[in-house]
């Protein structure tokens, strides 16, 4: 739990090696906890069948927004998402369940339970956010068995089937243009250059993974290569590092936005991929958008300094920067004249 840990009280507690009476004054609210602390505590003691009735009791009075807040928070715990996705669900607040349908840590239990159980509004959200249908199919046939399912809604979900579940002869194209990549078994470790190298592994490369590219990096893009959109986009959310860092850079952008959806996504790695200048717009404006993301400094920077980042977003960014990468920025010939002359300007501002 991540609020949590970072409280000594609420550590304890949750490790299991709280007293009595430190369980008590949380319970009592006399514990400096802040609302998502004690949110999570209290999810954690109402499994607890002496605690229970008391933590529950407190739930309800912690206030909504604070519960509206967690929910969208890239850092939530994924049970205590499961236990407001219940409450939720039997309250029906959708304007909860829409921010738990988006947050990536929501596990596959939740969105089961509001595919099988929300409204129609919840499974307008849930069906327009593709991405964790398209990863976890299972969630359609959910949906299907939902009495809230319009007609409307049940033409959108069979688009969706249509588009990444049947299999279309461009599709086999595709399969037969990388048909000739070597296989990665065949290569021996001097031989992983670019000469050898498919030109459709070559072109996912930045100038500096060029000069040397690890075996293990190609390996990944070959296995890759060989499925379906609808398997890419499951490996983006579930996979690790190198499948993310390959995925984000895929021609198909609903398997490149899928990739920051994936939990495990480090801001080190969103921070890399703001730099990329062979990523698409749509994936660098999600980034811009995110205020979980753009709060961090080198996120910020990374993304005004990309020229391929969209300039309304690098404008909204600018008043943010410091006067050091303000002067690089003014000075980049890579980027758009609106943006160096903004830049330009802060700068004189500023010092």
């Amino acid at each position: 739990m991540i609020f949590a840990s970072a409280n000594p009280i609420a550590k304890q507690i949750i490790e299991g090696n709280a007293s009595e009476d430190t369980i008590q004054i949380v319970l009592d609210r006399i514990a400096p906890l802040s609302h998502f602390e004690l949110l999570e505590v209290l999810v954690f003691l109402s499994e607890d069948e002496k605690y229970s009735k008391r933590a529950l009791s407190l739930i309800t009075i912690l206030p909504f927004s604070s519960l509206l807040s967690y929910a969208e928070r890239r850092e939530a715990d994924e049970k205590v998402l499961e236990f407001l996705t219940v409450s939720a669900i039997n309250e029906e607040k959708s304007e909860v369940l829409e921010k738990i349908i988006k947050n990536p840590n929501t596990n596959l239990f939740s969105l089961k339970l509001i595919a099988e159980r929300g409204s129609t509004q919840d499974l307008e959200v849930l069906i327009s956010n593709q991405i964790k249908l398209i990863a976890f199919p299972e969630l359609i046939q959910c949906v299907r068995e939902n009495k809230n399912l319009t007609p409307f809604l049940s033409a959108k979900l069979k688009e969706l089937e249509e588009e990444f579940f049947v299999k279309t002869e461009m599709e086999k194209d595709e399969e037969e243009e990388i048909a000739d990549a070597p296989e990665p078994e065949l290569l021996i470790e001097e031989e992983l250059n670019i000469e050898i190298l498919p030109s459709e592994f070559v072109d996912i490369l930045e100038p500096e993974e060029k000069k040397a590219i690890p075996k293990e990096k190609y390996a990944t893009w070959y296995k890759l290569s060989k499925m379906s959109v609808s398997q890419k986009i499951k490996r983006a959310i579930l996979g690790g590092r190198i499948e993310r860092s390959i995925l984000v850079r895929d021609r198909n952008r609903v398997v490149a936005l899928a990739v920051l959806e994936n939990p495990k996504i480090t801001d080190g790695e969103i921070e890399s991929i703001a730099k990329m200048r062979n990523v698409s717009e749509e994936v660098l404006k999600k980034i811009a958008t995110a205020k979980d993301w753009v709060k961090k400094y080198q996120i910020a920077c990374a993304l005004v300094k990309n020229p391929r980042t969209p300039v309304s977003l690098s404008l909204r960014l600018l008043n943010n920067i410091l006067p050091k990468d303000l002067k690089d920025i003014s000075y980049s010939r890579d980027l758009p004249e609106v943006v160096r002359n903004t830049a330009k300007r802060l700068l004189i501002e500023k010092t």
